[in-house]
């Protein structure tokens, strides 16, 4: 599944390759989520098995929010300013 996501065959440097991680244990949603500044919430990941999974953590965050949300996913190769594009 993964291979599908590379540009190449070739196989990727140890300093380039990412383990993803997997989700924290869910917790119970508190005020504290709803609140404060904006920051990233992992929706989807890959699990070690390559099948797609909801972070539930991130589905109890969203949930308690009332108004309308905005997804934003970027996507490209790398060092092309796409971490620089999320940050303005």
């Amino acid at each position: 599944m993964l291979r599908m996501f590379r540009s190449s065959d070739r196989s990727p440097s140890p300093s380039s390759v990412s383990t993803p991680t997997p989700p924290t244990p869910p917790s119970e949603p508190s005020a504290s989520m709803a609140a404060g500044p904006a920051r990233p919430l992992r929706l989807i990941y890959c699990d070690p098995q390559g099948k797609f999974v909801m972070d539930p953590e991130a589905v109890a965050a969203l949930q308690l929010v009332k108004g309308p949300i905005g997804v934003v996913s970027v996507c490209g190769r790398a060092r092309q300013g796409k971490s620089f594009i999320l940050n303005q």
